[in-house]
């Protein structure tokens, strides 16, 4: 059941297919665990305004501009909870900041994990 509810939703139909079986047990027990319910729904009242994200959560171009640590920004060009354009004026903003735009969805290290641990370990300088 959560593989398939979660493909309907955040991470879709390709992550939901390439993610190991091990990675649904362990969501599938952390929603069965006491208190998720009600951290989920705080979570996302927290986060979202009318299914629109709360502007109040948005970084400000000073708080970006002072983000001093290289940033790697990975995102899927369909992710639900907000486009790619959210990624690419911060990326404009953070003085080392990288943004990589895959097709996916909110979890792209499912939809494409070879290319996002690529991308990562060229951000540290290692090879993958």
């Amino acid at each position: 059941m959560t593989r398939w509810s979660l493909a309907r939703g955040a991470i879709g139909h390709r992550g939901a297919e390439l993610a190991p079986d091990g990675f649904f047990a362990v969501v599938h027990e952390g929603m069965h665990q006491p208190g998720w319910r009600t951290a989920m729904l705080s979570h996302m009242r927290l986060a979202m305004r009318l299914g629109r994200p709360r502007a109040e959560n948005f970084l400000t171009e000073a708080e970006l501009r002072g983000i001093a640590a290289p940033v790697l920004m990975i995102w899927g060009d369909e992710d639900p909870y907000g486009g790619p354009e959210i990624g690419r004026r911060a990326a404009t903003l953070i003085p080392d900041a990288h943004l990589q735009v895959i097709p996916g969805r909110h979890a792209p290290f499912l939809d494409d994990p070879e290319r996002c641990g690529a991308l990562i370990c060229e951000l540290l300088g290692e090879r993958p």
